[in-house]
């Protein structure tokens, strides 16, 4: 225990206890009591809860923090009143209240003495949860209403700890959010005398500290097929150049080349309107679905009929349009396979969910399916096959042997600028970027003014027998040959 440890005043014999720890957001209760209350109040947030029923003997509790919210219950049927099923709906209703108050992202624990000594619980395989074993309990109407109100608020028993007579006494109810980070055990140390009936419980659950975000956003994209290339090219007229002979090194000059040129993209290139999701999405059906998670958040805030309604009427719209937009979409990707053949490939794939590479690539021990650890495989792999061995003096000396008169010598050698036009004219009118912002239409059509600043950056580096750093960065696109994928 900590110092979050709660006060001894706390601590007494009644059959009820709770103590709570918060180390590194994990949550321990020890149930349960109607000293709940007090008890969460010198540690946390908390607020006690209205009840909706004053006249069952129950507490409901809420626990707030900057992350999200959790509700602690507490209920207690006793057992000439366990077959009642007024007082047994009654309970559910307080449940259905205290799950409407809650979020998607909002715990919710019920922890009851509901005296079902009939019910025989078992675990479902793979998950946190039990379920009834039909076969092994004897269930009459109340134990009914009270499964089926659970059940009907998503409710999951989560305790599989059996008392000294292998009954199951003490029940613990949470929600579907609670139920993948949370556990129930005998309590270690418990804070009260042991009753054989009700062994003590501990719970645990674990809340995911709260993410810090970094912005860190995509580049924006770029439509070069309608950029204003003329104004582009006058605004380079009047830059002086100059500043290429003059920098200290050769990655500033080509850094500051760079830097010019993505300026001018910015205020001259349009950026790319955003496509819709899906491929056939128009305005319209944006809206639908704008419209539809709109009810849908409404709905899980507030599971009323009403709400319900308002999230399948929305659901059929939008359903409805989708379907009448994706066949228009395919009668149109069928008819242009001849003029339009990258786009049925692209919706093709998109079918097979092929996206180029695979959700998980492997070499040898190793498996990787994020972006980054895909690439680390590859450098791994290419590390492995490529050979480094270097050629000795005596291999250079008569590799270089005879050496011919016409050797060229980068120390003498200059580009000029008429050079650089004519291979900025044979290259390949590209509108595509590579990993400085900059596609090869840019340099087609404003040649006659990037010849002079390219010219001196290429003479720079021949001069100082060096190959600018960010040149070197490329984007790659492994192509599968065969084999495994």
């Amino acid at each position: 225990m900590d110092d979050t440890t709660l006060p001894s005043t706390f601590v007494s014999p009644s059959p009820f206890q709770l103590q709570v720890e918060k180390p590194e957001k994990s949550y321990v209760i020890y149930a349960c009591s109607v000293s709940l209350f007090s008890a969460l109040r010198s540690l946390f947030s908390a607020l006690l809860a209205e009840a909706a029923d004053d006249s069952l003997e129950q507490v409901w509790v809420t626990i707030n923090n900057s992350e999200c919210k959790i509700v602690i219950g507490v209920s207690y049927i006793p057992p000439n009143l366990r077959n009642e099923t007024e007082i047994i709906d009654r309970h559910i209703s307080s449940v259905e209240k205290a799950v409407n108050s809650t979020g998607i992202n909002d715990d919710l624990f019920l922890f009851g003495d509901f005296n079902r000594a009939g019910l025989s619980w078992s675990v479902q395989p793979q998950s946190n949860y039990l379920i009834v074993d039909a076969l092994h309990s004897s269930v009459n109407a109340g134990s009914t209403h009270l499964l089926d109100g659970m059940a009907f608020n998503n409710m999951f028993q989560i305790n599989p700890v059996r008392n000294q007579n292998g009954r199951f006494l003490d029940l613990i109810f949470a929600n579907l959010h609670a139920l993948p980070s949370c556990s129930v055990t005998t309590a270690p140390d418990p804070l009260c005398n042991i009753d054989v009936h009700h062994p003590p419980l501990m719970v645990t659950f674990n809340r995911p500290v709260k993410a810090q975000f970094v912005d860190e956003f995509d580049p924006p994209s770029f439509d070069f097929r309608r950029g204003n290339y003329e104004a582009i090219s006058l605004a380079l007229r009047g830059i002086d150049w100059s500043f290429i002979n003059q920098c200290r090194n050769l990655d500033e000059a080509v850094s500051r080349f760079t830097a010019l040129i993505q300026e001018l993209i910015h205020s001259y290139i349009p950026k790319v309107r955003p496509r819709y999701k899906p491929t056939w999405g128009n305005r319209h059906l944006a809206r639908l679905n704008r419209a539809r998670k709109s009810t849908l958040r409404a709905y899980q805030r507030n599971r009323n009929p009403v709400n319900r309604i308002r999230l399948t009427s929305a659901s059929r719209s939008y359903k409805a349009l989708n379907r009448k937009l994706y066949s228009s979409f395919v009668r149109r990707t069928e008819h242009n396979l001849r003029s339009n053949p990258k786009s049925f490939w692209r919706f093709l794939n998109s079918k097979r969910k092929e996206d180029g590479l695979p959700s998980s690539m492997f070499l040898s021990n190793s498996v990787a399916s994020t972006n980054d650890s895909k690439c680390v495989l590859f450098a791994k792999y290419f590390a492995g096959v490529f050979n480094s061995e270097c050629a000795s003096s005596d291999e250079i000396a008569e590799a270089m042997f005879p050496v011919p008169s016409d050797t060229f010598c980068a120390d003498i050698f200059t580009i000029s600028n008429e050079e650089v036009a004519e291979a900025i004219c044979n290259l390949k009118q590209s509108f595509s970027p590579g990993p400085d912002g900059i596609p090869a239409v840019i340099l087609k059509k404003c040649a006659a003014v990037l010849k002079s600043p390219l010219a001196a950056i290429f003479n720079l580096s021949l001069q100082c027998h060096l190959f600018p750093r960010s040149w070197k960065e490329s984007l790659m696109f492994p192509v599968f040959k065969k084999g495994d994928k």
